[in-house]
């Protein structure tokens, strides 16, 4: 709420990556709400907030994978903001955010079609000499048609990446066409990292192979830059709007 010449915030957000190093947080609160013709809308204001203001709490979360980087929640609690910290106007934040979060999207793609090659690299090459009755394991079409599968997947990751980084440079991406980007990218990375493991079977899951990392890894892409449920909603909704009747 306003107070003076300061915002007063209270609220907490978690999966805030590498929060505990970072000098400032750009923090996104409601700071009103405005009557639209679709009826009350909340009021997003973008702020710099100096991480060290008093009720600021930092706290790191253990995660399942991604242990190569700290994740953290942020509480403020009574945590005093000068209105001069506000970025942009006030009410302007979903502006902002927009762009970084078509972005997010998009470049979690991107990072996914990497990580999946390198898991279809890795389970072509085992099966290309684990050997099993008599001939090594990529023979016999139970582990072939996997790595078909892989293939197809990641090429079309790839080329959904394209057009959407290629829209987010010509500034006429939508919002359904990055939550398609996403959704397939989180969810192709998943199936390709899932069937890799499943080539390499019991090896899978021990340590000496990175494939049981990589499996951890990517389930958290399909919660965070948005949960497959949302991008489906999103998808969804705007599909019925263009076939309304």
């Amino acid at each position: 709420m306003r107070d003076g010449d300061d915002y007063i915030i209270n609220g907490e957000k978690i999966f805030i990556t590498m929060a505990m190093v970072a000098d400032f947080i750009i923090l996104f609160a409601v700071t009103g709400v405005d009557d639209t013709p679709k009826g009350p809308r909340k009021r997003i204001t973008c702020f710099l907030v100096d991480k060290d203001l008093p009720g600021v709490t930092v706290s790191p979360l253990a995660l399942l994978g991604n242990r190569g980087f700290k994740s953290c929640s942020i509480a403020l609690e009574d945590v005093r903001v000068p209105a001069k910290n506000i970025l942009g106007e006030e009410g302007g934040g979903f502006n902002i955010a927009k762009n970084w979060i078509f972005s997010g999207r998009v470049m979690l793609a991107a990072n996914m079609v990497g990580l999946a090659e390198r898991a279809m690299e890795i389970a072509a090459t085992y099966a290309n000499t684990r050997r099993a009755f008599g001939k090594t394991i990529g023979a016999f079409q139970g582990t072939s048609f996997k790595l078909a599968d892989m293939a197809v997947d990641i090429q079309a990751t790839k080329l959904l990446v394209l057009d959407g980084a290629a829209k987010m440079e010509a500034g006429t991406i939508t919002q359904r066409e990055a939550s398609i980007v996403n959704l397939f990218g989180s969810e192709m990375a998943g199936r390709v990292t899932d069937n890799a493991l499943q080539v390499l079977g019991g090896m899978g899951v021990t340590k000496e192979w990175p494939i049981e990392r990589m499996w951890r890894d990517v389930r958290v892409e399909r919660i965070w830059e948005g949960t497959s449920e949302i991008h489906r909603d999103i998808i969804s909704k705007d599909v019925l709007r263009e076939f309304a009747v």
